[in-house]
């Protein structure tokens, strides 16, 4: 889009707006035979002497913007721009989103996991490989094959005296993988239920074990129905989760294409994952009013929007100017979902709209959540019945 469409579509994004103002920068004639070119591709509506951004307008404005501070994301790790489809990249950024946060703020609970499902060929266990790559983690050590595991935990094992035989390195990476997630045992879903719960530690006999990673699932569906069923995941665990729909989504030849991303990936430096330079619970209020505009009254129950103000936070750690590392957040979390049907048409015009200019809150501490005892955990996760989880 050329350089004059933006500024016009931006000047009449809010309101009904006369034109006369661009003519100091401008020339008169040039802004008027761009408004009737807008006109015509349907981005601008005129009445009378004023003009006013369409919402198709509108969603050029939300994507070139996000285009912009992807530019800086790219500098940052340039393979991103090799990721084969939108969504797939808008998930990635998030997971590096929630890593920052993880391993950077004394954040408790809320804390986001990660799911992408679909048929095969669809970009899900690639993608694995490609945050690995990026992370510089040996894919081999950190992405797990549920299908494989049989014990009554993926991370320990332990005589019946309780000694500890076996103990990988899971618990204190960064990232790590749980493959083919429908395939695994109820016991195996059960030890990863605790990966997924959102808290940074978790009672577990008698104990309390720290969970650092960041969580991405990755699986094929299970049946067609509502997300609970076609995912397997309860209510309470799909708050926790961003999740990707893959089938619901166009994508190249990835026979041809697929693996160029991880190539790349493989050969470059390891991404720099830094501190968040910004806390953005202090925009609890605004996020949380231009997400429940986003929803819909269905999805609004299934979303966390504690997780949602965290991931907000670690988009500062790329973009540090609060407002647009709030809107890429959002879009990025927004692109995601979609695929679930969570959103309503024009979702782009709320993030668009949104502004921190008076929205900050002085009181950023989170709402308390209440002790949760092992077999509270249990409960929440019903696919595991058993009273121990060594």
């Amino acid at each position: 889009m050329k350089s004059n469409e933006i500024v016009l579509l931006q000047h009449c994004e809010n309101d009904w707006t006369a034109l006369k103002p661009l003519f100091e920068n401008h020339v008169q004639a040039t802004i008027y035979r761009t408004a009737k070119r807008l006109i015509q591709k349907g981005l601008l509506n005129k009445k009378g002497a004023r003009y006013k951004t369409t919402a198709e307008g509108l969603k050029i404005l939300a994507s070139q913007k996000s285009e912009d501070l992807k530019d800086i994301l790219q500098e940052a790790y340039p393979p991103l721009s090799l990721i084969p489809s939108s969504q797939h990249r808008a998930l990635v950024e998030l997971i590096f989103f929630a890593i920052s946060v993880k391993m950077w703020q004394q954040v408790t609970d809320h804390l986001p996991s990660f799911a992408i499902f679909g048929e095969t060929l669809r970009w899900k266990s690639s993608c694995a490989l490609f945050i690995c790559h990026a992370l510089g983690l040996a894919p081999e050590q950190y992405l797990v094959d549920l299908s494989t595991e049989s014990g009554r935990s993926i991370w320990l094992r332990k005589t019946a005296t309780g000694d500890v035989v076996f103990k990988r390195s899971l618990l204190d990476a960064k990232f790590v993988v749980f493959d083919e997630y429908m395939l695994a045992t109820s016991r195996v879903k059960t030890a990863v239920g605790y990966f997924i719960s959102g808290r940074r530690t978790v009672p577990i006999e008698n104990e309390s074990i720290a969970i650092k990673p960041v969580a991405l699932l990755t699986s094929n569906p299970k049946a067609e129905g509502n997300l609970e069923r076609k995912t397997s995941f309860s209510a309470p665990q799909l708050r926790r989760l961003v999740i990707l729909d893959t089938d619901k989504i166009q994508l190249p030849d990835l026979a041809i294409t697929g693996n160029k991303a991880i190539d790349i990936a493989r050969k470059h430096n390891p991404l720099v994952i830094a501190e968040p330079k910004f806390d953005c619970r202090q925009y609890r209020a605004a996020i949380v009013k231009t997400m429940r505009r986003i929803l819909t009254a269905s999805a609004c129950s299934l979303v966390d929007f504690e997780m949602l103000l965290h991931l907000c936070s670690g988009a500062t750690s790329f973009i540090p100017q609060p407002e647009d590392a709030i809107k890429h957040a959002l879009h990025a979390y927004c692109t995601v979902v979609d695929t679930l049907g969570f959103l309503k048409e024009n979702w782009f015009h709320a993030i668009s709209a949104f502004t921190t200019t008076g929205n900050r809150e002085e009181n950023t501490e989170p709402e308390m959540t209440p002790e949760i005892s092992t077999g509270q955990i249990i409960n929440l996760y019903p696919l595991g019945k058993e009273k121990n989880h060594g």
